[in-house]
């Protein structure tokens, strides 16, 4: 997990004290010659660590301390002749020795599942399905785009799903057509206009849909069109600042619908090196 912010000086030192993990393969089977071969891998490991964080908080108050993390994590990976199923499960407790001598609860605990499924219906089309659950307090686990770019108490909530599907068309043209749905619930709720709660700003639902069109231009070098189109919806339904003396903004006032457009190429370069690279506008409407 990464704890350093761009904003707010941060040292962070860790060891690893112990590390250690199991898999188990079960071989692959053809009960006959009309069945698929399938293939599952599974995995444990689990990692204990001592570490110094020098703004375990993320604050501009930096205030440093001693811990430990306990982190066990489960996957597993079924592939299937036409098929991959994937899922992941990461458990982290974090303790903060100097949480313990102010009387604060001086354990962290977060919560990570990632599944996923690829699945190919022809050699022309192609569908990816994801899905990624987090519960914790690190602004960066939470919000990667970090709307709070500090700590934040509680069981904070992020839910992320992706559906893509891809089609080739000819032998030159394909598109990709996507969808990403984002569900943000923040613990800290009951906010005023005077002083709003996170859950009143950043509780939301955010949706994007995409459509790319792809032509392979050479061999090595395909470019691309596209535009997406994104709405975001706050439902904290709090009270968020003061629109007259006596009257209120809510948190559906930031709602907003944005609209993008780019252009752009990919060129391989060699085998395992390429270059990708787009440009575009966006605009958004509050």
């Amino acid at each position: 997990m990464n704890r350093c912010n761009r904003d707010m000086k941060n040292l962070f030192v860790s060891v690893g004290l112990i590390a250690a993990g199991t898999a188990g393969l079960q071989a692959a089977y053809a009960p006959d010659a009309n069945t698929m071969t399938a293939a599952k891998v599974w995995s444990v490991a689990g990692t204990l660590r001592g570490f110094y964080d020098s703004n375990y908080q993320t604050s501009q108050s930096a205030k440093g301390s001693w811990g430990f993390e306990l982190s066990p994590q489960v996957n597993l990976n079924v592939a299937l002749q036409q098929t991959e199923l994937g899922a992941r499960f990461t458990f982290g407790a974090y303790y903060y020795q100097e949480r313990e001598h102010l009387n604060q609860d001086p354990w962290d605990e977060t919560y990570e599942s990632d599944i996923w499924l690829d699945h190919a219906f022809s050699e022309r089309w192609q569908t990816r399905a994801s899905d990624s659950f987090v519960v914790g307090q690190e602004p960066e686990l939470i919000d990667p785009s970090t709307s709070v770019p500090t700590r934040v108490n509680g069981n904070n909530l992020r839910n992320t799903g992706n559906l893509s599907v891809s089609t080739v068309w000819t032998r030159l043209f394909s598109t990709q057509a996507g969808y990403a749905n984002s569900i943000f619930l923040y613990d800290n709720k009951d906010g005023t206009a005077a002083d709003p709660s996170l859950a009143g700003m950043l509780n939301r639902m955010e949706q994007y849909v995409n459509l790319d069109l792809q032509w392979e231009v050479a061999p090595q070098t395909m470019v691309f069109i596209g535009g997406m189109f994104g709405w975001v919806d706050y439902n904290g339904d709090e009270p968020i600042g003061y629109k007259t003396p006596t009257t209120y903004y809510y948190s559906d006032a930031r709602n907003s619908r944005s609209y993008f457009g780019y252009v752009g190429a990919q060129h391989s370069l060699m085998a395992n090196l390429s270059f990708n690279g787009r440009v575009g506008v966006q605009y958004t409407d509050f």
